[in-house]
């Protein structure tokens, strides 16, 4: 079988039965603070930073 094949049917089979494997959380602690708005400022800033490069 397929490995590609193999990890799609196991997905499928997990669902969304997964597991947490990380005590970690990816937020930052800031993550709240900043209105949508704010975040997209300063995403927008980003993204035409990268453009330019």
């Amino acid at each position: 079988m397929d490995e590609e094949l193999i990890e799609r049917n196991q997905h499928d089979l997990n669902g969304d039965n997964h597991v947490m494997t990380s005590v970690d959380n990816p937020l930052r602690e800031d993550a709240f603070v900043k209105t949508d708005e704010e975040k997209m400022v300063n995403i927008e800033k980003l993204l035409v930073v990268s453009w330019k490069s």
